[in-house]
């Protein structure tokens, strides 16, 4: 258990915490381990104790005021494990807020408040290798440890580096993009002389094109990533990162990679993601069906949940835009004529099937879907296999499919063929 960091809030591995330094810091943060005055939102809450080449440093002291990272032999990406693992650092157990620095070869509980991840800018741009790191080093380390990536956020990406569980970031690379004269945003990378006009409206950018220099553009640099961090932050807090980040992560492949690869990584992100809540699930992409809330819905309905109306027929409804779905026109009509000698369960894209006994829990109740009226090869292949497992554990006398047309109606002649079984 760490004595300065502690997480309030989590939205799947990104979390709401507290740097409990004499200045509080909220994380996820940007934090700064060097002195110089850089401009722009940055706690300077970093101290570097120095590294153990060649020689062994003194020993660190440290306050409250700032977190010390000890005396460490930094490791590039790619060092050999049998390298990483001769060469690993022992640290001290100190009574002030320490950091310690590891790699994915090297963590470990070392008692420390905040990891360091060694050669984090090898992993970025790569959304395997990042994953892989990242997930193997939060596996490693303390819950309650904060996880610092250096050198390597921009406006662009650290949303998703957030979302994957970073809780620290530092500007360095923004601002040393600016010096080389790249205008940095939440989209795009910009060349200061391909830039009519300045399209943000920080303090560094209140002023004339012709005036704005490459200075001016580390400040703004700087300023855009610390708003970034402040709109991840309050995503976290309404439980909606998610909604965000699959927009966010297309503006670079490398980023919609990383938010796949972190699906598939289901146990990681569902041990993390909380069982209810009330914000609203928005699935506005084919990647909403992979989110963790409606695959664990989709396991729960097939694995867990038990019928208690089998011995009476089964009635296959569509969903309603209004939710709970008995609260709409269709459904109350649906119920008024079924009055219980049937099973009414609802089929809706993406969470699969809902019995009407669930129509009130998460995220049955909380979703919103696009609709058009088609429906993608992706969500029939994924509603027909939900189906197909809940009437398999089944033993319905009879299935009626009061279903439209395309979609609905493909899904059910699939799975009726799949099970052998005749839907009315």
């Amino acid at each position: 258990m760490t004595d300065y960091f502690e997480v309030h809030e989590r939205d799947g591995a990104a979390r709401l915490g507290e740097l409990r330094l004499a200045q509080s810091v909220p994380t996820p943060a940007l934090v700064d381990d060097v002195d110089a005055d850089t401009p722009g939102a940055v706690h300077t809450v970093l101290h570097d104790a120095g590294g153990r080449w060649p020689s062994e440093p003194d020993p660190p002291g440290g306050d409250d005021s700032a977190v010390t990272i000890l005396p460490h032999r930094g490791l590039p990406a790619g060092t050999p494990d049998e390298v990483a693992e001769a060469f690993a650092d022992d640290y001290p157990d100190v009574a002030f807020p320490s950091g310690a620095v590891v790699s994915p070869t090297t963590a470990a509980d070392h008692a420390a408040d905040v990891s360091v991840l060694s050669g984090a800018p090898g992993y970025v741009g790569y959304g395997s290798a990042f994953v892989n790191a990242l997930t193997t080093v939060k596996k490693a380390v303390p819950a309650d440890t904060a996880l610092y990536l250096p050198g390597v956020a921009t406006p662009r990406n650290v949303a998703t580096l957030v979302y994957a569980g970073v809780d620290l970031v530092d500007p360095h690379r923004a601002v040393i993009r600016g010096t080389e004269g790249r205008y940095l945003t939440t989209d795009e990378a910009y060349f200061l002389e391909d830039l009519a006009e300045l399209p943000c409206a920080c303090p560094a950018c209140q002023q004339p094109r012709d005036g704005f220099d490459r200075t001016d553009c580390v400040e703004h640099n700087v300023h855009a990533l610390a708003a970034e961090l402040a709109r991840v932050r309050r995503r976290i807090r309404d439980g909606r990162l998610r909604d965000y980040i699959e927009g966010q992560a297309r503006q670079d492949n490398w980023l919609t990679a990383t938010v796949r690869i972190m699906d598939q990584r289901y146990g990681y992100v569902e041990r993390r993601t909380p069982l209810i809540r009330r914000a609203e699930l928005a699935a506005t992409t084919e990647d909403a069906l992979r989110r963790v809330e409606i695959q664990r819905f989709a396991r729960r309905v097939t694995e867990r949940y038990v019928p208690r109306f089998d011995d009476r027929p089964l009635v296959l409804v569509p969903c309603s835009a209004r939710k709970p779905y008995s609260d709409s026109q269709s459904h109350t009509q649906y119920h008024d004529a079924v009055q219980w000698r049937a099973h009414i369960v609802s089929m809706t894209s993406p969470i699969g099937v809902v019995p009407q006994e669930l129509e009130l829990t998460y995220p049955a109740q909380h979703y919103d879907s696009v609709v058009t009226g088609d429906w993608s090869a992706t969500e029939v292949e994924f509603v027909s296999r939900v189906l197909e497992r809940y009437l398999g554990d089944a033993d319905y006398p009879e299935i009626i499919a009061h279903v439209p047309g395309e979609g609905y109606r493909d899904i059910c002649e699939r799975v009726a063929d799949s099970l052998g079984r005749e839907f009315t």
